[in-house]
């Protein structure tokens, strides 16, 4: 009994010995200090470093919408089956909408609610076999217009800017929080049981970008919707994650090429726009040779600093460079650290130029775009000054009352 009093009492003792030690302001303004947070630092071994805490990033799921699954067939215990039950597009089947490209070219008539899905979810396959893409709004038809995709390069779907929706790998985020193109590890998908039997490694990768994704939110894509049910049972209820960046086992999901930034380039100031390109460069940790297509100032500013490839100029201007060369045929595939393509939107083939760039990027490179804008858009404005006055011009008469056309009066 005296040993329990003795060591209650020290107890007490110790307890006031540490509060008597606190002569923080938190303690003297009498407010219950909280313990911290254990520090979280990345697993060299597995999986990189946490972005959030345990389970602490939303999930949630878009796959590519299909035009069979909207169709009114006979079995329409069938069609509930494969399409969402509830939501925005519970809409009559009978309703039908017209689809047009942003150039105004007829696409064909679907249902209003596969219109609908296929505006919520950005990509879907067409009955014909035609895969298209989520453009923007427009003055056409159902008000949405789409683009059609070559099923050679998106046979799934097209993510942010050039990126093809890989099934399973392949997700949407906010590109303010996680870089385009940066593999993450999801722990919770790690050993999951993709519907064709597979086995999910944990790895994804961010292709793509969405209105609603803002902050600490993820989008999986899992092709359709049917295996968005088949996961979902799997997942046992999970709608919260905790991604990894910078994971070891996740480099092989590493992008061959990647956006970085998009400047306004002006023929008069070429400083500008090299600053703006060495920072995405640094941003994108693209260190290597480097390709400048069509400008020879701005390759001769970016040559001080990095290795410079100058292709596309002219006769006169590639005899002041000695590393120009005509185009990229003759470089080899996956040797530079970027390319720097100048005014993209004036060519009619951009597609197979921008196939072209990709295959000399290497792994974890850079491509960025740069807009020339218009000399008088950047240009100084001139200050204004007297007009001079035309010596041709006759003189104004010397007496202020003489009229022109009139004798002079002869002098008194």
């Amino acid at each position: 009994m005296r040993l329990l009093a003795a060591l209650s009492l020290a107890s007490v003792l110790g307890a006031a010995a540490r509060i008597d030690a606190d002569t923080s302001k938190l303690r003297k303004e009498d407010v219950p200090l909280q313990a911290k947070a254990a520090l979280r630092g990345k697993n060299k071994l597995c999986c990189g470093y946490p972005l959030v805490g345990d389970q602490q990033w939303a999930l949630r799921f878009y796959w590519l919408s299909l035009e069979g699954d909207y169709e009114d067939s006979v079995s329409l215990n069938m069609v509930r089956a494969n399409v969402p039950r509830a939501g925005a597009c519970t809409l009559p089947p009978n309703r039908w909408v017209e689809l047009y490209t942003l150039e105004g070219f007829f696409f064909g008539r679907v249902p209003e609610r596969y219109a609908c899905s296929l505006k919520l979810e950005g990509s879907g396959l067409l009955r014909d076999g035609r895969v298209i893409n989520y453009t923007g709004p427009c003055k056409f038809g159902y008000g949405t217009c789409f683009d059609q995709l070559d099923i050679t390069d998106f046979p799934f779907g097209r993510g942010a800017g050039i990126r093809p929706l890989v099934p399973f790998k392949s997700i949407a985020v906010d590109p303010r929080v996680v870089r385009l193109g940066e593999p993450l590890y999801v722990p919770e998908f790690d050993g999951m049981v993709l519907p064709d039997g597979s086995i999910h490694d944990g790895c994804v990768r961010a292709d793509d970008t969405g209105g609603g994704i803002k902050g600490r939110k993820l989008d999986f894509f899992v092709v359709t919707y049917g295996n968005f049910r088949f996961l979902l049972d799997g997942l046992l209820g999970v709608t919260w994650i905790t991604p990894y960046v910078e994971a070891p086992r996740c480099q092989y999901l590493r992008s061959l090429a990647t956006q970085v930034a998009c400047c306004v380039l002006d023929a008069l100031f070429v400083t500008p726009a090299a600053t703006a390109i060495t920072e995405a460069l640094a941003s994108a940790k693209a260190e290597g040779p480097l390709a400048v297509l069509g400008n020879a100032r701005l390759a001769k500013v970016l040559a001080a600093a990095r290795d410079v490839i100058p292709v596309g100029l002219s006769a006169r201007a590639a005899k002041k460079l000695p590393k120009a060369i005509p185009d990229l045929t003759s470089v080899a595939s996956a040797s530079l650290a970027a390319v720097i393509g100048v005014d993209l939107t004036s060519d009619t083939d951009w597609q197979a130029t921008l196939r072209s760039w990709s295959r000399v990027v290497r792994e974890g490179g850079a491509i960025i775009f740069v807009d020339r804008g218009h000399p008088h858009e950047a240009s100084r404005p001139r200050p204004l000054q007297r007009p001079r006055r035309n010596r041709a011009a006759p003189r104004r008469p010397r007496h202020h009352h003489q009229r022109p056309g009139q004798p002079p009066r002869p002098a008194r």
